[in-house]
């Protein structure tokens, strides 16, 4: 009995330690942070600057929707869309409903990519030489640039399209904004 109940205290003992909280499991996540501690040096701007480029280099973009509705909505006689998937028939028949995938997904992708943009650009300032600074700027802007010239390529009224002066663009955002999430399909 004496040896029973001496294994079962130690057996209580020992679960107690390791049952005890230990810090090395209180992790912070890493899949998102505070915007206001996320760029708060020259590499973390650098960085931003990373997923600007990665932004671009998406399906959506510049990885291929983009370069597949130019040459859809060209129908210059060189290409020609044969399958049965929706949307790239529609770009096809210049028909595009406003549930059309691809329009979606190169206007949202794009716009994300210009705030992530805008973001670098408001945070110029923490980078560590002049020479950085000018750098990033002009990459960051260049992106942006891209993005808006493809934009205004894809969706903007044809310049001769009744009066050149009033004709709509697109929407020129050049300041930092708070995205909503994509909604929910």
């Amino acid at each position: 009995m004496k040896k029973i109940l001496f294994g079962l205290i130690t057996a209580c003992l020992l679960t107690g330690t390791f049952t005890a909280c230990n810090s090395k499991l209180d992790v912070e996540p890493t899949d998102s942070i505070d915007a206001s501690t996320a760029l708060t040096t020259s590499a973390d701007v650098e960085a931003a600057l990373i997923g600007c480029y990665a932004g671009i280099q998406n399906a959506e973009a510049y990885g291929g929707y983009i370069q597949l509705m130019s040459d859809l909505l060209a129908d210059n006689g060189d290409i020609s869309f044969v399958g049965t998937f929706i949307p790239p028939n529609q770009i096809v028949r210049k028909q595009i409903l406003r549930d059309n995938g691809f329009v979606e997904a190169i206007w949202v992708n794009a716009y994300n990519v210009i705030n992530r943009t805008n973001t670098v650009l408001a945070n110029l300032d923490k980078l560590d030489t002049p020479a950085k600074q000018a750098r990033v700027e002009g990459e960051a802007k260049f992106i942006r640039s891209l993005l808006y010239f493809d934009l205004v390529r894809l969706y903007a009224r044809a310049w001769n399209d009744g009066n050149p002066t009033t004709n709509p663009g697109v929407p020129l955002v050049l300041t930092l904004l708070q995205l909503l999430q994509p909604r929910a399909k």
